[in-house]
């Protein structure tokens, strides 16, 4: 599920986005910042942060930790749009619903240097 968001989201694919996420799911990105709840609200933030950045260079720096329903990981994501270049890591915690089909939390915390 992990790998498939990165993949979905790098790619700007909306809709395999939306497809992993369960109908309540919360995502805050990065942590600090104001939840999205609900497909249309993580809809409305995937759209924007998608024509904001365009397709992203994903790598992930180290393993996937798995602990029941959750998984963290540390990612290295890179843009470049016409007016800006970005190198950003981020790590990720995510839940999953019980039946581990669909996200439940995603949370983002971003590391600047």
């Amino acid at each position: 599920m992990f790998e498939a968001y990165l993949e979905r989201h790098a790619a700007c694919d909306l809709d395999g986005v939306l497809a992993l996420f369960a109908e309540g799911a919360v995502l805050e990105d990065p942590v600090g910042s104001p939840a999205h709840v609900g497909h249309e609200a993580l809809a409305t933030f995937f759209r924007e942060t998608h024509a904001r950045n365009g397709r992203l260079r994903v790598d992930r720096v180290g393993p996937v930790v798995v602990c029941a329903r959750e998984a963290a990981a540390h990612i290295r994501a890179s843009a470049e749009a016409a007016d800006f270049a970005l190198t950003l890591d981020v790590y990720y915690t995510l839940v999953a619903d019980p039946s581990e089909r669909s996200i439940e939390s995603l949370r983002a915390f971003f590391q600047f240097d």
